[in-house]
C-alpha cells in the first residue's frame, strides 16, 4: 500500500505544482507518507527498535515546509498592514 499512496501523493504534489500555497502543503503530505512508510516498514522488518525513531526526519522536514509557509504568509501581511498604515 506504500507505493499508491505515495504515488498518488507525489501525482496531486506535481499537478498542483502552479500554486504555491497547495504544492508547499502537498510536499509536507509526502514527507508525512514517507516518514509512516519508513516507521512501518521498520516496525515489520526490523528487530532494532532505535531504527524507527530516524522516521522524525522527514516528518520534520514536512513540519518545516509547512512552518515556511505560513511564517512567510505572517510576514507578507504583517508588513503589507503595518506599511499601509503609514
Amino acid at each position: 500500500m506504500i507505493v499508491p499512496t505515495a504515488g498518488a501523493a507525489l501525482l496531486i504534489t506535481w499537478q498542483t505544482r502552479h500554486i504555491k500555497s497547495e504544492l508547499l502543503h502537498n510536499i509536507a503530505v509526502v514527507f508525512w507518507i514517507c516518514a509512516n512508510a519508513y516507521w512501518m516498514l521498520t516496525e515489520f522488518y526490523s528487530k532494532d527498535d532505535s531504527l524507527r525513531y530516524y522516521a522524525v526526519i522527514p516528518f520534520s522536514l514536512g513540519l518545516i515546509v509547512i512552518a515556511y509557509y505560513y511564517i512567510g504568509n505572517f510576514e507578507k501581511k504583517y508588513f503589507k498592514s503595518k506599511n499601509s498604515t503609514l
